[in-house]
């Protein structure tokens, strides 16, 4: 996982910048009854030895929309993974493993009688439904990503199979929003502090532009939350003693080797 990947997880969180990404992804607001809160993103599995270890989702929110309710997933991704398309379909299918356990077990203590409909063998009525998994995934990288997007895509020229056989086979697609190419007019459009972060990213193949960029939006990173930090931190490529900080009194150029750190 390591560095990058914790403070992304832990700056990914916040309601505002969950919000402002939905938003850009679906290129209109979020309806009045937009809500979602973290939930428990820890999923245990066992190994092909049969040892219990997890999978863990960067973010996994329940929420409801448009009259619904939902499981929001996203996921930080740096570099290019060749086998991400199954990576997202094992969390996928562990985290619906959750969901139809708990839906037994509920089963099972409220002592439900089952009806000729029903599966009594596997404990689930007719009646039960899954919440389903939105899931979105934020690449962070610079280089263009070349992996599959879609678990089809890992299989090669399928092709040579009759069509219907090809019908047979499952798939699983990949969405993703490239971090780094969201354009100026759009991150604009945010209203929580990623256009910032995103902006200064963009801006780290010079330190001109890194200084100058600070400096228009000295207001801001005045104040700047250590999770914004750490993004910042892990990703620039400008050495940490050689950036320009803010001080948060004067509004003023002052030294040290990182932004003054207001709210977390």
């Amino acid at each position: 996982m390591g560095e990058p990947n914790n403070a992304l997880k832990a700056f990914i969180k916040r309601p505002d910048r969950i919000r402002d990404l939905l938003e850009y992804y679906l290129g209109e607001k979020l309806p009045e009854d937009w809500e979602c809160r973290e939930t428990d993103g820890f999923l245990p599995v066992r190994d092909g030895k049969g040892k219990l270890t997890f999978r863990e989702r960067d973010y996994l929110g329940k929420a409801r929309a448009w009259g619904i309710r939902f499981l929001l997933g996203i996921e930080n991704q740096q570099t290019v993974n060749l086998t991400y398309p199954w990576r997202l379909m094992e969390m996928d299918c562990l985290t619906y493993g959750r969901e139809i356990q708990a839906i037994q077990e509920k089963n099972t203590n409220e002592k439900v009688k089952y009806k000729s409909e029903d599966d009594f063998k596997y404990r689930y009525q007719k009646e039960d439904v899954l919440e389903p998994v939105v899931n979105l995934m934020l690449y962070w990288g610079k280089k263009k990503w070349t992996a599959p997007w879609s678990l089809r895509g890992m299989m090669g020229d399928l092709y040579p199979l009759p069509a219907k056989m090809r019908l047979l086979i499952g798939n699983y697609h990949v969405t993703m929003i490239p971090m780094r190419a969201i354009q100026d007019e759009d991150l604009q459009k945010m209203e929580s502090d990623l256009k910032y972060v995103l902006g200064i990213l963009k801006c780290t193949t010079s330190r001109k532009r890194y200084e100058s960029y600070i400096f228009e939006n000295r207001e801001y990173f005045s104040r700047i939350p250590k999770s914004a930090v750490d993004v910042i931190d892990v990703f620039t490529n400008i050495e940490s003693q050689e950036r320009p900080a803010i001080c948060a009194e004067s509004g003023k150029w002052g030294g040290g080797n990182r932004f003054v750190q207001g709210m977390g």
